[in-house]
């Protein structure tokens, strides 16, 4: 905790820096500059034939942080997905559709049941 402490006080104020976009931003745009979002979407469902696909594994190499940038957005992606495909079960559904079907009587008292469960 005090190297994070001392790394903070070292660094520059915000009034002595330059005002420019994060890092992330500008890989972010970097990775849009080399390739336009449909061809990083055909990429990521495997869409993209061999030649188009090393095409897109090049651009994404050569430019500085750019592959880093596009491997975690393609996790991020996955683990999505895959919290969506958790959300489509039918309890889910049908719990879904009680609430939304539910009085705001009833919700007051659900409300009021969860605080108190959470309380103890």
């Amino acid at each position: 905790m005090k190297k994070l402490w001392d790394h903070w006080r070292a660094a520059p104020s915000r009034k002595s820096r330059k005002a420019t976009a994060p890092a992330h931003t500008r890989t972010v745009e970097t990775v849009r500059s080399c390739c336009d979002d449909e061809e990083l979407a055909a990429f990521l469902e495997g869409r993209l034939g061999e030649r188009a696909r090393s095409k897109v594994m090049t651009q994404l190499t050569e430019v500085d942080g750019a592959y880093e940038v596009f491997a975690c957005t393609a996790a991020m992606l996955s683990e999505g997905n895959a919290l969506l495909e958790g959300m489509q079960t039918a309890e889910v559904r049908a719990a879904t559709r009680r609430a939304f079907d539910a009085s705001p009587d009833d919700l007051r008292k659900a409300a009021i049941e969860t605080a108190r469960d959470s309380d103890g």
